[in-house]
């Protein structure tokens, strides 16, 4: 029931007190309104989101410049159109980047000017030509997962490698090496873990995909083969399996047909959306081209709409929500 105003409670109060001889019923009620207890309603915040009208991904290659590695490069310079033609295939807006496995010189920084290859960039297979020719100079140990996590996180990933990885885009590690991997003296005893670390964070910040593919030697007995010969690349081969990328052997004469199918894995959309406020999430309406959906979860830090799968391109979503009560 609604008070009535405050001014005519009391004018009751007092004709009440007047009347009390001739109305014994009529009672008085002590208590008045809080000024400050206004009630507010709540608003509805919306929020409209449009799927990428194509899925984006960053590709870091990892090649080894060791002078073992002379037939390696020349059958990887031969197979990168295919593998760049799988990507325009798929509609991919994909950035490609090289480092070597030299921790020593080159320690994780993206070779070539431009040092981010994209679609349609003139003159593209060439800039990867330049870039991919990395040499056969090197004396250092291989060790293509510390260059992988130097390129990736500071001070290279905002510094010298600026603008390389993108919160929309998913990652694709792909290593190219003739030896096992040798990262100790950079990411201590477990390179293994550290390199799943990295890679699993990227996942989880982005919820998109960040996988590691290799071309290396067969583990566990190495190979030989029309592109050279190589010795077990072990622990490579253990981070393809735990992160779901593909695994090729550095001694397949074909490496055009190798490459060109690790184009397929880097399809993948978007499937968090981040909010421009915390929201109270009991309140969250969500839709998918005006159809109501449900199979998304809210995410608090950082407040998002996370799909269990990602929407279709070009979707709309529009996301409906009361602001979050401060505790």
């Amino acid at each position: 029931m609604r008070r009535m105003p405050r001014n005519i409670r009391i004018c009751c109060a007092l004709l009440c007190a007047l009347w009390v001889g001739l109305l014994p019923g009529c009672t008085i009620e002590n208590w008045f309104d809080d000024p400050d207890d206004d009630i507010v309603p709540a608003v509805w915040i919306t929020e409209t989101f449009f799927q990428a009208p194509f899925p984006q991904v960053d590709v870091l290659w990892v090649v080894d410049n060791t002078q073992s590695m002379r037939v390696e490069h020349e059958a990887l310079e031969q197979a990168f159109s295919g593998f760049v033609g799988s990507l325009d295939a798929e509609g991919l807006g994909y950035q490609i980047g090289v480092v070597t496995t030299d921790m020593l010189n080159d320690g994780g920084i993206l070779r070539g000017n431009p040092w981010i290859i994209t679609p349609g960039m003139e003159g593209g297979e060439d800039a990867f030509a330049d870039a991919i020719d990395v040499g056969l100079e090197s004396t250092a140990k291989e060790a293509g997962l510390g260059a992988m996590v130097a390129a990736l996180t500071e001070p290279l990933r905002s510094g010298a490698n600026r603008g390389f990885r993108r919160a929309s885009a998913a990652l694709h590690v792909i290593v190219v090496s003739d030896s096992n991997d040798h990262s100790e003296d950079w990411l201590g005893d477990s390179p293994l873990r550290v390199a799943e670390d990295l890679l699993a964070n990227e996942t989880d910040t982005n919820q998109l995909p960040a996988v590691f593919s290799a071309v290396v030697g067969d583990s566990p007995s190495g190979c030989t083969g029309a592109s050279g010969s190589a010795t077990p690349g072990a622990r490579y081969v253990d981070l393809v399996h735990r992160t779901g990328g593909s695994f090729a052997s550095i001694c397949e004469s074909n490496l055009e047909g190798v490459l060109a199918g690790f184009g397929d894995l880097s399809v993948a959309y978007p499937r968090r959306f981040l909010l421009a406020n915390a929201a109270d999430s009991t309140s969250l309406r969500v839709s998918v081209n005006d159809v109501v959906s449900g199979d998304w979860y809210y995410s608090e830090s950082p407040p998002s709409v996370i799909f269990d799968e990602a929407p279709d391109a070009d979707s709309k979503i529009e996301i409906r929500y009361h602001l979050a009560v401060p505790e």
